[in-house]
């Protein structure tokens, strides 16, 4: 569609979510759009605006919504099924509201809102990791990023340029920093597997290369935390660990998939 229609578009859909109310008129256009369940769309819309506007929410987290939706709106009406995508991506906008830094990036980036819909369209596990942890979305914004995959020693170089930036004292941060490192690259993997960027067995090297840099990465850190408590056993001294971690099931077998715990 050119740029004329896509405006009207996005301007129809504003009309929608500004009368968000008005489930009746909803409901009818949401059909038109192939909404398989537009009643249940029409009442979801409903309700988040009805939420959020009763709510004390800040003015800007308001008007940074309403400049949003009828971008998102529009992008998640063709999807295949724009029921299903909504409803995945509602509760996201619910964990946003209050940080409206998110809702500017998705308003400034064109290309990371439809990575969103694109992705929950594709995923719920996607949906549920960037609502559960929205600076993810972050990582949506270069596409070129999103889907190229660094390899294990990349992966390590990258964990330990990270860790350098935190006081070694600050377990907190330390920890909080392995998690992100987690859950952005696993996330990268979903979008490589799901747009078939990534063949399934190279998923779970990917998922089993990351799984393995934060090994390293934590048995490194215990290290020095125990020495710098307890001094070195035997009064050895030594950079590294005289340990190792041994890996079996799914992590020893290079076979991880998303859901996977690791059996040490």
């Amino acid at each position: 569609e050119d740029q004329g229609d896509s405006s009207d578009s996005v301007s129809i859909w504003q009309s929608i979510w500004l009368n968000a109310t008005n489930i009746t008129h909803t409901i009818t256009y949401l059909t038109q759009h192939n909404f398989e369940r537009a009643k249940e769309s029409a009442e979801q819309l409903e309700q988040l605006y009805t939420s959020l506007h009763a709510s004390a929410i800040h003015a800007t987290g308001k008007s940074r919504l309403d400049q949003l939706m009828p971008f998102m709106l529009a992008h998640i009406s063709e999807c295949a099924c724009p029921s299903t995508t909504l409803a995945r991506i509602i509760p996201l906008i619910r964990s946003i509201i209050r940080r409206s830094a998110y809702l500017l990036l998705l308003i400034e980036n064109p290309t990371a809102l439809a990575q969103l819909v694109t992705l929950s369209d594709a995923s719920p596990w996607i949906a549920k990791q960037l609502t559960e942890c929205p600076s993810l979305l972050d990582e949506l914004i270069d596409p070129r990023s999103l889907f190229q995959l660094p390899n294990k020693n990349d992966l390590l170089d990258e964990l330990r340029r990270l860790m350098l930036r935190i006081d070694e004292d600050d377990l907190s941060e330390q920890m909080d920093t392995l998690r992100h490192f987690r859950s952005s690259h696993a996330l990268r993997v979903a979008a490589c597997e799901i747009t078939g960027v990534l063949p399934l067995m190279q998923v779970s090297d990917y998922l089993t290369y990351i799984a393995e840099a934060i090994l390293e990465t934590s048995l490194q850190l215990c290290w020095q935390t125990m020495v710098k408590k307890h001094g070195y056993p035997d009064s050895n001294e030594t950079i590294n660990a005289p340990f190792i971690i041994v890996g079996y099931g799914k992590l020893g077998g290079i076979e991880l998939s998303h859901g996977s715990d690791l059996d040490l």
